[in-house]
């Protein structure tokens, strides 16, 4: 996302029988950034629709992802793999998130999606396996180049600032250096509240090739908080292109006030 916008198609209804004009505004998905206007009138006959390419719904497919921590061992993830892996596929979803996959199980089942097509991103998270950025690095290099399509900073390090940053060109130095991991896009850590850490940790552009949000809705339409994410990273990825790689809705209705909002199933 280089600059958001969220273009307008409007569509010309019949409604005779209603003797009036009804106006309906539609949104589409986060990562397709439309919104579309229905209008109709008495008289009309025949609906009218501004020229615009249509999508297939395979590329809508391709645009999405979903997390998933494969490298858990004590997880449904692992433990009940193969449902996971039935409905990962049967979903068309080709794109997945997780967090390190060292154990043997876990990188045997990461290989089984890989040859199904799936590809990932991995996060770099050190403490999380009591392993070293460079341990983890060539964990990804040894069982996963041919699937990997982003290597990840620190997951919403907002209390660890420094770390990240540490990390994050740390990260940057190795791959560079090498000459399998060189050609894999690194992406940057996402805040859990950016309009505070963006400014702390400072630009961040050097480290990485993509800029990374969390951009989560708290109940409202996405092209409503979307610009704002987008305007909250500037100081950690000015004029960068982004990954949405967290986002989503609730239904907890109950949820305290202070917390994520929800957003009903109606």
């Amino acid at each position: 996302v280089e600059q958001v916008q969220f273009p307008v198609t409007r569509i010309e209804v019949p409604m005779t029988s209603f003797g009036k004009r009804v106006f309906a505004v539609l949104s589409a998905s986060l990562m397709w950034g439309t919104t579309c206007v229905l209008s109709a009138a008495a008289g009309d006959r025949l609906p009218t629709l501004d020229k615009s390419a249509a999508k297939a719904a395979g590329a809508f497919t391709d645009s999405v992802g979903v997390c998933m921590h494969l490298g858990r061992v004590r997880t449904n993830y692992v433990q009940r793999f193969p449902e996971i892996e039935r409905r990962l596929l049967e979903s068309g979803i080709r794109h997945v998130r997780t967090d390190p996959v060292t154990a043997p199980q876990a990188v045997a089942n990461v290989k089984r999606l890989a040859a199904a097509g799936v590809k990932f991103d991995f996060i770099i998270h050190p403490d999380g396996d009591r392993q070293t950025v460079a341990q983890l690095l060539e964990n990804v290099k040894k069982n996963f180049s041919d699937c990997t399509e982003f290597i990840e900073g620190l997951n919403e390090p907002d209390g660890r600032l420094e770390q990240a940053r540490e990390w994050m060109g740390e990260i940057r130095r190795i791959c560079t250096a090498d000459p399998v991991l060189r050609s894999i896009p690194i992406l940057g850590s996402a805040l859990a509240h950016p309009y505070n850490a963006a400014v702390k940790i400072g630009d961040c552009s050097g480290l990485v090739d993509v800029g990374n949000i969390h951009a989560y809705p708290g109940g409202r339409a996405p092209e409503i908080t979307l610009p704002l994410y987008v305007g909250y990273v500037q100081p950690q990825y000015p004029k960068m292109k982004y990954a949405i790689t967290e986002t989503g809705y609730h239904s907890a209705l109950n949820n305290p006030p202070n917390k994520h909002k929800p957003a009903s199933r109606r």
